[in-house]
């Protein structure tokens, strides 16, 4: 049985910026009916600063097949040596799927360990 790859399949599901605390952002990449669930964070003042970021560096492919990007929601990042903890929210978007984040973040760095937290005293 063969697959069928669309642009949506080559776009990571998580890429983070490195070590540190800066934000994230859940972003939501469709093509016609077909879409699928990204994250991305990156040390940057604004989430909105983000997405405007992925919108700019989406593989031309992706751009010319008709991808788009939309973000559902944010936070932030703290990211040490092994581990990755995922709280708060974007003042623009809101609140991201933690949760959601998380095992997007689990997939593609598999030799941290990734959390999340709703503590508001994080923020």
């Amino acid at each position: 049985m063969s697959t069928v790859s669309t642009p949506l399949d080559a776009l990571p599901e998580a890429a983070l910026h490195g070590v540190g605390i800066y934000k994230y952002i859940v972003l939501e990449a469709s093509l016609g009916d077909a879409s699928r669930i990204l994250v991305r964070g990156r040390d940057l003042p604004y989430h909105a600063d983000i997405l405007d970021a992925e919108r700019r560096l989406l593989d031309p492919v992706a751009r010319a097949a008709g991808v788009r990007l939309r973000c559902t929601g944010g936070g932030r990042v703290k990211r040490a040596e092994g581990s990755i903890l995922v709280y708060g929210y974007s003042m623009a978007f809101g609140r991201g799927d933690h949760a959601h984040a998380v095992e997007l973040l689990q997939r593609a760095y598999p030799g941290e360990a990734c959390t999340f937290s709703s503590d508001p005293e994080l923020y």
